[in-house]
């Protein structure tokens, strides 16, 4: 009875595990452009970490430790698209950056950098951005947004 006890109390922790041990089974990344914008954070590349620590590093800024992160550079990916920001009660540019396996997407404010421009707003459309994490107060609201200083289309 103690070993079924045993078995069936270890069962939620070996399904978790299960369910994450495919998060990396993704493609090799194409070669690197030693020309590339050197930056802070580069959470488009595992480099030993894995697609789970880029995005408890990506929650970590966004919503846990703010300040920490304010003024450094990020390379992310994600899908761009506009939406109606409720708190903000206007339309804003955001990039979607999905999880792994079943972890919820990350949405960041996108504000653009003099000269920089943005594609048509897409939700197939995949993008990667480098720019500056930072953040502004409206409406009561501190809203975290990426100041974006480079643009590139990766699906269309």
């Amino acid at each position: 009875m103690k070993k079924l006890f045993s078995v069936i109390a270890c069962l939620p922790i070996m399904l978790s595990t299960l369910a994450f041990a495919g998060c990396d089974d993704a493609p090799p990344p194409p070669e690197i452009d030693p020309n590339r914008t050197v930056v802070d954070y580069d959470l488009t590349e595992t480099g030993g970490r894995t697609a789970l620590m880029n995005y408890g590093i990506l929650t970590e800024m966004l919503f846990n430790d703010t300040a920490g992160y304010i003024g450094k550079t990020v390379r992310v990916q994600g899908f761009y698209f506009t939406g109606f920001h409720p708190d903000l009660e206007r339309e804003v540019d955001a990039l979607s950056m999905p999880g792994p396996a079943c972890q919820c997407p990350q949405v960041a404010v996108l504000q653009t950098a003099d000269g920089v421009k943005l594609p048509e707003p897409d939700i197939d459309r995949e993008l990667e951005i480098v720019g500056t994490f930072g953040t502004f107060t409206e409406n009561g609201f501190t809203i975290t947004f990426f100041e974006v200083d480079e643009v590139h289309l990766l699906s269309r």
